[in-house]
């Protein structure tokens, strides 16, 4: 691969990392938007206002909560910056560059060969890429755990007696 097929691979896999973080996003809002609608049946339940709950829908809302919390998590792993860099210096890695002052970074970039720039291109590639993948990974086990919360409160919203 040339310089410009690298950076091109760096630019996607930053794309796809700026997408899950915008899912990320709207998954927090919607799960805060449920959690509003949620409360008053949790809390007739909770206070004993509710005669139609026993203690099995106790235990169903257990669980919903415990899907629920974990699923937000999730989402907070998902959101939480990694900005620690396997190479000592980069040219590119913004975290290597800050910790550097002006003279040192401008003189770090003359002395660079391409075939530095290249390698330092294939690592921030592994690096961001791995970053990209937790996050769906994590996005995709909140989304589940958020929709197996929802089934639940589904069930207790609507009063079934199970």
């Amino acid at each position: 691969m040339n310089k410009e097929d690298l950076e091109l691979t760096l630019q996607n896999v930053r794309t796809w990392i700026g997408l899950v973080d915008q899912k990320v996003n709207i998954l927090l809002v919607l799960q805060f938007g449920v959690l509003a609608i949620v409360l008053k049946p949790a809390y007739d339940l909770l206070t004993g206002k509710s005669t139609t709950w026993n203690q099995l829908s106790l235990l169903i809302l257990v669980f919903a909560v415990c899907f629920y919390v974990y699923s937000i998590v999730k989402l907070a792993i998902a959101i939480k910056p990694r900005v620690k860099s396997e190479q000592k210096e980069s040219l590119i890695f913004f975290g290597s560059i800050a910790s550097m002052n002006l003279d040192d970074y401008k003189k770090a970039v003359n002395k660079s060969k391409k075939k530095d720039y290249k390698n330092d291109l294939i690592s921030q590639i592994s690096v961001t890429s791995k970053i990209s993948n937790l996050k769906h990974q994590n996005y995709t086990d909140a989304l589940i755990l958020f929709g197996l919360s929802i089934l639940l409160l589904g069930l207790l919203i609507m009063d079934v007696n199970i």
